[in-house]
């Protein structure tokens, strides 16, 4: 009878042992007096849990008041009853001289790890008799199989081919993260943003479309008169990828001779609309003298445009040292809900856990404009004669 309990009981065991139910997100404020150990408390998960949930925290030790967090979007209730029946049991057995639960579950997790590592090396597939079909898959020299065309490169292999030019984020080690908006320049969401920019004293970067340029000129002298840095976005905003040859070179060219017009600058970094370019574009671009700067932080406050928490937790799940986050100054006459009321939250609780904004080339260490070094450790910047 002892053992069928200590069976029952080794069963509940392995039951906890698998990943909890998952739960929803929302965005949480610090309160005064709060520590992160107490507000993982108080939604019935653990400290790790919280840390997991906001990996942008560079000190966890460290909160603020309306610093933003993510939290369960329901406080968790764990079922600690069912261990705490396994434990009674386990005293149980070993007071009756018997191995107790602890030790028969230490030796059913070893072998569970064992069996797991063991199935996480085998390649291929098993077939009916119990083998690994591994040499089934590999085709035989001279075989049809053998001489199929290879498939085509993902955008991530791609990118990883010209690592000398597209650039996703910078270095993980760093404390610098990049502020980046798309689709400007515009006449009401551009000043939003610099003002905001102004009022935090931080820099951003400004990714423009050519035709856009030609309708505001004074915004976009305005951002280079205050310290920011642009780059190219395209002259009409379509997908580059599908673009023939001619096309595709006309939309660098023209947008930087706009650019170079208005500010006197030539911008050396693009960023292709939705981020997608292909081989033969990436190929001109690197013997031009171009960076590919995309992003690793998305958003996605197009999406979400009157729903800031979201657009909080696109923003914050993602952030690490290095990080480039995007943004957009969207067309029209309406100002930006996201500019006004979210952004501010993010930068104060970004620099409340010891992040610096800087523009993407200095993050990156490389030109803004063509006949221009990256800057140097001074942070400021050395024209090449």
């Amino acid at each position: 009878m002892n053992r069928v309990r200590r069976l029952f009981f080794l069963s509940l065991f392995f039951v906890l042992m698998l990943p909890g139910a998952a739960y929803g997100e929302q965005v949480y404020r610090v309160q005064p007096g709060e520590s992160l150990y107490l507000i993982a408390q108080d939604y019935g998960i653990s400290l790790d849990e919280i840390i997991d949930m906001n990996s942008y925290l560079r000190n966890p030790d460290y909160l603020v008041v309306n610093q933003l967090l993510i939290v369960p979007d329901e406080k968790v209730q764990p079922e600690i009853y069912v261990e705490e029946a396994a434990d009674s049991e386990s005293q149980d057995a070993k007071e009756e001289g018997g191995e107790g639960i602890n030790s028969k579950s230490q030796d059913a997790r070893e072998e569970r790890v064992e069996f797991t590592k063991g199935a996480s090396t085998v390649e291929g597939t098993v077939n009916s008799s119990g083998t690994s079909g591994v040499a089934d898959s590999v085709p035989k020299a001279g075989s049809d199989e053998s001489t199929t065309k290879k498939e085509p490169l993902t955008l991530g292999e791609l990118f990883r081919e010209y690592r000398d030019t597209v650039f996703l984020q910078g270095s993980s080690k760093s404390n610098k993260i990049a502020l980046t908006f798309d689709d400007g320049p515009s006449g009401v969401t551009c000043d939003q943003a610099m003002d905001l920019l102004q009022e935090y004293n931080i820099p951003a970067t400004f990714f423009l479309v050519g035709e856009q340029v030609v309708n505001h000129p004074e915004v976009v002298a305005r951002m280079v008169e205050e310290g920011h840095t642009i780059g190219s976005h395209s002259w009409s905003h379509k997908q580059m990828d599908k673009m023939s040859p001619e096309r595709f070179e006309g939309e660098i060219i023209y947008t930087e001779e706009i650019i170079n017009y208005i500010t006197g600058k030539r911008a050396a970094m693009v960023r292709p609309p939705y981020g997608t370019i292909n081989r033969e574009g990436l190929e001109y671009l690197r013997q031009n003298g171009y960076s590919v700067v995309n992003w690793s932080v998305d958003s996605l406050d197009w999406k979400y445009p009157d729903d800031g928490d979201q657009v909080i937790i696109n923003t914050l799940k993602d952030v690490r040292g290095g990080c480039i986050m995007l943004f957009h100054t969207l067309q029209g006459n309406e100002p930006s809900k996201i500019i006004s009321q979210v952004l501010p939250e993010i930068i104060y609780t970004l620099q409340s856990q010891g992040y610096e904004f800087v523009t993407v080339d200095e993050l990156l260490s490389i030109p803004p404009y063509k006949d221009e070094q990256p800057k140097n450790s001074s942070g400021s910047w050395t024209l090449t004669h």
